[in-house]
C-alpha cells in the first residue's frame, strides 16, 4: 500500500498497555497532519510487512519473563522461520517502542528481538529504538515523549507540512469524538446474562477459552492478629481445564459493590437503568469491544468497567473538553500537555488516584457516559500460580495462594488490590471467570533433584511442584535419592508459617528438606533472609552437591524487586564457599545456569 503522509501503527499488547500508547500517538499523528491506522497485531496479515510502504510504528509490550505477548507469537514465528531471505522485508521502514519495566531481569526482551529481527530481514529502522521503563519517575512518558520528538521529526521530513499548514497543539486538534453510543433502554429491559455477559467480557480482552470456577472454599493461612492476610483458595473448574504444575490461572474480578455504589453517587448514576451499547459511526471495531452489550449500568460498573484502576492518559486527554470550571479545566489541561508530565505524574501517578479521587478533586468533571466508556479500562484479568497438582486430565480443580493487597499513601484513604479484595470476600459457591495459561516455570523430569527458593506467596508453584512429587513416590512407594531442598521465608513462624504442617509432613517423609528464614521474628528465632540460609555451610554443601553432581535445577520465585538478585548473588557465594572456586569461575557458573535453564524465575512487580 502506497499512501501519502500515512503511518501505520501495529500495537502488541497484553494488558492492554501498548494498545494505550499506540493509540496515543495515532492521536498525535494529526496535529502533523498525518492520518494513522492503530492496528492489533493479531489482525496484521504477515505479507503486508513487505507490501506496504507506510512508516510502521511498533509498539511492543513484555509478558511473563521476557516473552512475546500471546497475540504477536503467531506472526514472531513466521519471522523466525530460517527459510526467509535477508532482504524479506526491505520495503519495510519501522520504529519500535518498547514497554517494561526494569525491575525485571529480561527488561524489554520482546521490543528488543522484534528490533533486532525486523533489522536482520532487511527492514530499515527510522529511528533508534525507544524503551519504556515503568520505574522511571514519569513512567512510561519519561522515554516515549523524547522519542516521539524523533520519529515526528523524521516523519516531518519524509512527509512535510503542506502548505499553509502548522503542527497544531491538541487543543486545535480539538477533542476526540466518543467510541461508543449508548440507548437508554427501559429498566425491565432484558440484559445480558452473566454467562452472555461474561463472554463479551473475555472476547473484548481476547480470551479464547473463558470458563468458570467456583469458589469451593476460601481459608486464611495467616494469623487473625498478623498485618498481611494470605488465603488458600479451593476452585472447581467448569469446565475442566489442562493444566501442569508451574501454571497459572487467571481471574476475572469484579468490584466490590461499596466501590461501585460511592462512584455511582459520585456520579450521580442510576445504577438500575439499563443501556444498549453500540459502536459510534467511524469507529475502529478494535477499539469498540463492547458493541452489542445490553447491561444494568449496575453489571456495567461491577464486571466490566475497572473503577479503581488509576487513570491513564487518555482520561486526563480527554478531561479538560469535558469539565465545565474554567479553573479546572485550566488545570486539567496542564496535566494532558507535554509541560505537565511532571504535576500530572505527582498528582495521579505516584499514589495511583482513584477515578473517584480525581472526580471529587475536579467537581466540575461530570463525563456523559460514552465518554465514561473511554475514559476507564476494561477489568483485566489478573495471574495467580497455581499451588495443587492436577486431579485429573482434565483437572476438575486448582487452588490458588492468595496475599490481600491493601496499603496506605499519602492520600490516606486505605488502597486495596481489586482483584485480592473481591477474592478475600469471595464466598463458598461464588462463581468468578478465568482461564488456564502456561506459566514461566515447569516440573522438571523426576530424576533431577530441585532447589526452590519461594518467600511468601512465591511458594505458590512450588506446593504444586511438591505435592506432584509426593503424591509420585507415594504411589510408587520410593523416596528421593536426594530430597528437594527448600528456602521459604517470611516474616515469623507464629504469623505467616504458611503450609507448614504439609511442609512437615513431606519432611518427614524424605521428599524434601526445608530451610525456614524469618525477617522480622518476635518469637526468638534468629532473622535471616532466604539468602542467609543458603550461605550457610550446612545448606551451601548440600546446594553445592545438589548443583554440582546432580544436576540439580533452582528455581525463585516471589517478589522481582530485590530478592532474585540476592539469591543469585548467594549461589555465587556458595560456588566459592563450598564449590572452592574463584569468584569469576563461580559467576561464570551461574550464568551458565542460566544459559541452560538450570536456574528459572518466576518473579513479580
Amino acid at each position: 500500500m502506497a499512501s501519502e503522509r500515512a503511518i501505520r501503527i501495529i500495537y502488541v499488547t497484553e494488558t492492554g498497555t501498548a494498545r494505550d500508547v499506540g493509540e496515543f500517538i495515532g492521536r498525535e499523528a494529526g496535529r502533523y497532519a498525518l492520518t494513522a491506522s492503530v492496528e492489533d497485531v493479531a489482525g496484521v496479515e504477515p505479507a503486508s510487512l513487505a507490501t506496504d510502504s507506510r512508516v510502521t510504528v511498533w509498539v511492543v509490550a513484555t509478558t511473563g519473563q521476557g516473552e512475546m505477548p500471546t497475540r504477536i507469537r503467531p506472526l514472531w514465528r513466521l519471522l523466525l522461520r530460517k527459510s526467509l531471505p535477508r532482504n524479506a522485508l526491505a520495503g519495510h521502514s519501522f520504529a519500535v517502542f518498547a514497554l517494561g519495566d526494569s525491575g525485571y531481569r529480561l527488561y524489554n526482551a520482546a521490543g528488543r528481538k522484534l528490533f533486532k529481527r525486523l533489522s536482520q530481514l532487511g527492514a530499515y529502522p527510522v529511528i533508534p529504538r525507544g524503551e519504556g521503563d515503568d520505574q522511571h519517575p514519569h513512567g512510561l512518558d519519561g522515554a516515549l515523549h523524547p522519542w516521539l520528538d524523533l520519529l515526528w521529526e523524521h516523519l516531518l521530513l519524509r512527509h512535510p507540512l503542506p502548505p499553509g499548514h502548522t503542527v497544531l497543539t491538541r487543543q486545535e486538534l480539538g477533542c476526540p469524538p466518543p467510541r461508543y453510543q449508548l440507548e437508554l433502554l427501559p429498566r425491565d429491559a432484558p440484559c445480558a446474562s452473566p454467562t452472555e455477559r461474561d463472554a463479551v467480557r473475555g472476547a473484548a480482552l481476547r480470551i479464547a477459552d473463558l470458563g468458570s470456577a467456583k469458589v469451593v472454599s476460601n481459608a486464611r493461612l495467616t494469623a487473625l492478629d498478623h498485618w498481611q492476610d494470605v488465603r488458600h483458595i479451593e476452585l472447581a473448574l467448569d469446565p475442566p481445564a489442562a493444566y501442569v504444575p508451574g501454571d497459572v490461572i487467571n481471574i476475572l474480578p469484579s468490584n466490590t459493590p461499596a466501590m461501585v455504589d460511592a462512584f455511582a453517587e459520585l456520579l450521580n448514576l442510576d445504577l438500575d437503568a439499563v443501556v444498549s451499547i453500540e459502536a459510534a459511526p467511524d469507529a475502529p471495531p478494535a477499539s469498540t469491544p463492547l458493541a452489542g452489550l445490553v447491561v444494568s449500568l449496575r453489571d456495567l460498573f461491577t464486571h466490566v468497567i475497572d473503577i479503581t484502576a488509576s487513570p491513564r492518559r487518555y482520561f486526563f486527554e480527554l478531561a479538560p473538553w469535558l469539565a465545565s470550571d474554567d479553573r479546572e479545566v485550566e488545570r486539567l489541561t496542564e496535566f494532558a500537555s507535554p509541560g505537565g508530565q511532571d504535576e500530572l505524574y505527582d498528582y495521579n501517578y505516584r499514589d495511583a488516584r482513584w477515578p473517584v479521587e480525581v472526580f471529587t478533586d475536579f467537581p466540575s468533571l461530570r463525563p456523559p457516559l460514552h465518554y465514561l466508556l473511554d475514559m476507564l479500562p476494561l477489568i483485566q484479568p489478573r495471574a495467580y500460580s497455581i499451588s495443587s497438582p492436577p486431579d485429573a486430565s482434565p483437572a476438575t480443580t486448582a487452588s490458588i495462594t492468595l496475599a490481600v493487597v491493601s496499603y496506605t499513601t499519602k492520600i490516606k484513604t486505605p488502597r486495596h488490590g481489586l482483584a485480592s479484595a473481591c477474592l478475600a470476600q469471595a464466598e463458598q459457591g461464588a462463581r468468578l471467570p478465568v482461564f488456564v495459561s502456561r506459566g514461566a516455570i515447569s516440573l522438571p523430569p523426576p530424576q533431577l533433584p530441585m532447589v526452590l527458593v519461594g518467600p511468601g506467596t512465591g511458594i505458590a508453584p512450588f506446593m504444586a511442584f511438591l505435592a506432584a512429587r509426593a503424591d509420585a513416590h507415594a504411589a510408587a512407594g520410593t523416596t528421593p535419592d536426594l530430597p528437594d531442598m527448600l528456602f521459604f521465608g517470611n516474616r515469623d513462624p507464629a504469623a505467616d508459617n504458611l503450609y507448614s504442617a504439609q511442609l512437615a509432613a513431606w519432611e518427614a517423609a524424605g521428599y524434601i528438606t526445608v530451610f525456614y528464614a524469618w525477617s522480622r521474628p518476635v518469637s526468638g528465632v534468629p532473622k535471616a533472609y532466604v539468602q542467609d540460609r543458603m550461605r550457610e555451610p550446612e545448606p551451601a554443601a548440600a546446594l553445592w552437591h545438589l548443583l554440582s553432581s546432580a544436576a540439580g535445577v533452582v528455581y525463585i520465585c516471589g517478589s522481582a524487586k530485590k530478592m532474585p538478585g540476592a539469591v543469585k548473588d548467594a549461589l555465587v557465594d556458595v560456588a566459592t564457599s563450598a564449590g572452592g572456586l574463584a569468584r569469576p569461575d563461580a559467576e561464570a557458573w551461574l550464568k551458565s545456569l542460566v544459559k541452560s535453564r538450570r536456574l528459572l524465575e518466576d518473579t513479580w512487580m
